[in-house]
């Protein structure tokens, strides 16, 4: 996959503006029929400021549930799930690395939020006081979702999005 390409294809799929340093590898398995990507990115967008402290938010590439599917207060009718997503597996894994001098002051916990079939994990590893992996790993159900279940849906959606709009912070 040629580098523009791969900017493209992950620009369409991010939440965070970059440029691609340096493509590592691509890799697409036929038989899952899942995409493997690993690169170096150079984040564009400002950190925000409070006093001393940069804060910043995840650069996410995948995105297992949108506001969409719950936009409802409430359903009448079931939900099916195949019909809003057609990936049975999200796995995220993301280094980052601040320049030298800089060290993380505050990093989001670990969670683990499940809905029946539905779960969704988040890590925050230190490998060095400027560098962390966070690891995401989703798992849709394709399900139906019966319309008397909707506010628990809900409820795992609504915190799944929370989690991932967090902030980390460095000094």
């Amino acid at each position: 996959m040629k580098k523009d390409n791969l900017k493209s294809f992950l620009e369409n799929r991010s939440t965070a503006t970059f440029d691609v340093e340096k493509i590592v590898s691509a890799t697409y398995d036929h038989g899952s029929d899942g995409i493997e990507v690993e690169t170096e990115l150079n984040l564009l967008s400002k950190p925000g400021s409070i006093g001393q402290m940069k804060t910043f938010q995840l650069p996410l590439f995948s995105v297992p549930y949108t506001q969409s599917i719950i936009a409802e207060d409430e359903r009448k009718h079931d939900i099916l799930y195949r019909d809003y997503e057609d990936t049975s597996s999200y796995t995220e894994s993301i280094t980052i690395e601040l320049e030298e001098g800089k060290k993380f002051i505050e990093v989001p916990e670990n969670k683990s939020l499940s809905y029946k079939q539905h779960s969704y994990t988040i890590t925050y590893k230190e490998l060095a006081p400027n560098k962390i992996e966070v690891k995401i790993v989703s798992k849709p159900s394709l399900e139906v979702i019966k319309a008397s279940e909707y506010a628990d849906f809900k409820n795992f959606v609504k915190s799944v999005i929370e989690t991932r709009e967090q902030y980390l912070a460095y000094k």
